[in-house]
């Protein structure tokens, strides 16, 4: 899968406390180029700052043992 020429604004998002995580795109259990990809405004309000929680992008696989 391509993820290409792609804008995520997360301006007021509902987010108030340290979970869930913000996370602007997720691309998981994929493979694939990413390219043209801007996140803006992945931030949780300022009485938040101490959480350190979120990714603009975040990427993540998994695999399995075959047998």
């Amino acid at each position: 899968m391509k993820l290409s020429d792609l804008t995520v604004d997360a301006t007021n998002n509902t987010i108030n406390g340290c979970f869930p995580r913000l996370i602007g795109i997720l691309y998981q259990n994929g493979s694939g180029p990413v390219s043209g990809i801007a996140t803006r405004n992945q931030m949780l309000a300022p009485a938040l700052d101490s959480c350190q929680s979120g990714d603009s992008i975040r990427a993540e696989s998994s695999t399995r043992a075959r047998g």
